[in-house]
C-alpha cells in the first residue's frame, strides 16, 4: 500500500468538538502558501492512484529537498464572537519543531491558537487546520478541526507520499490531542503503545479512553517507566514500574511503514492489534 492511502477499515471520524469558536475565514483550506511546499502537485497523486510510485526517499530533509522549515503564516479575517468586530490575523499553518522551537512551545501551551479582539480585548480560540512537522522524531501530525475536506485530503497525500516510509503520520481533532502528540513525541514513545497504556486505565477506572490525557513518562529502574496520566475530572493517576516499553514501542515503530494518516482511537487500535498483533510480541 503506497503512502498517501488509508487502510482499508480504519476510521478516521471527527469526533464532536464542541465550545465557541471564532470563525477563521480559511478554516479546512490549504492556501497557496502551504501548497508551494507540499513536493507533490495533486494531479500527481492522483495519476499516482493508478499507477502507484515506490517512494527512495530515505531521510526527512531529502523529502523535502532540503526545505526542512515549513513554518508558515497566512492572513485570515475572524469576528470577535463577543463584540463581532471583523479583524485580520495570523495563523500559523504549519510548524517545523525542530527549526521553530518557540512555535512548538506555542502548540504545547495552545497559546498558537489564541487572539485578543482588536476592540474589546476578548480573549478568542481561532482554530483551524494545523500541520506540525518533526523531522528529529520522524513524525507529523495534522490537526483537521471541523474534519477532513478534499482539499486537506490531498495536501496530506502529497505530503505523506513523499516522506521516508518509517515516518509516523497522525491525525487529530483537537487542540488537547495536537499537544499531547507532542508529549508523547518528546518523551521518544510510540502512540500506540500508549493509547494502550490509556485503555487498561480506563477499563479500571470505568472511563472512556478518549478523557484521559498522557503528561509524562519517567524510566526509573532496569528498563521500567513511570507513566503519569490525568483523568477527565483534573485526578492525576501514576502507572508505576511498567516493562517493555522500549521494546514494545519499536516494535509499533516497525509498523509504520504500513500505516498512512491515522487517528488513534479505541476501533482503530483493535483493528490493528487483530491485524498485526502477531508481530508484537
Amino acid at each position: 500500500m503506497p503512502r498517501g492511502f488509508l487502510p482499508w477499515g480504519l476510521s478516521n471520524t471527527c469526533p464532536q468538538d464542541g465550545g465557541m469558536r471564532a470563525s477563521v475565514a480559511c478554516s479546512g483550506q490549504v492556501s497557496d502558501n502551504l501548497k508551494h511546499y507540499l513536493p507533490v502537485a495533486n494531479d500527481r497523486f492522483r495519476q499516482s492512484i493508478r499507477k502507484p510510485t515506490p517512494t527512495t526517499v530515505t531521510s526527512a530533509s531529502a523529502a523535502t529537498g532540503g526545505r526542512l522549515d515549513m513554518s508558515k503564516a497566512s492572513s485570515a479575517t475572524i469576528r470577535c464572537t463577543k463584540c463581532r468586530a471583523p479583524q485580520t490575523i495570523s495563523i500559523w499553518e504549519s510548524v517545523t519543531a525542530n527549526r521553530r522551537p518557540d512555535l512548538k512551545q506555542m502548540v504545547l501551551d495552545g497559546s498558537i491558537f489564541r487572539q485578543d479582539c482588536e476592540r474589546c480585548g476578548a480573549r478568542l480560540t481561532v482554530t483551524h487546520p494545523i500541520l506540525y512537522n518533526d523531522p528529529d522524531e520522524g513524525a507529523a501530525c495534522w490537526l483537521c478541526d471541523g474534519g477532513v475536506t478534499p482539499e486537506l485530503e490531498d495536501a496530506m497525500d502529497s505530503f505523506g507520499m513523499v516522506l521516508p516510509k518509517t515516518y509516523r503520520l497522525r491525525l487529530v481533532y483537537t487542540l488537547d490531542e495536537l499537544s499531547e502528540k507532542v508529549r508523547i513525541w518528546d518523551s521518544g514513545l510510540n502512540d500506540w503503545f500508549v493509547h494502550m497504556l490509556k485503555m487498561s486505565l480506563a477499563d479500571q477506572a470505568g472511563a472512556d479512553s478518549s478523557d484521559i490525557a498522557f503528561l509524562r513518562a519517567t524510566p526509573t529502574r532496569g528498563g521500567l517507566y513511570s507513566f503519569s496520566l490525568q483523568l477527565s475530572d483534573g485526578r492525576t493517576v501514576t502507572m508505576s514500574d511498567v516493562p517493555n516499553v522500549d521494546r514494545t514501542c519499536r516494535q509499533w515503530n516497525n509498523l509504520e511503514t504500513q500505516f498512512d494518516w491515522l487517528y488513534v482511537s479505541d476501533d482503530n487500535f483493535a483493528k490493528l492489534l487483530r491485524q498485526y498483533g502477531h508481530l508484537l510480541s
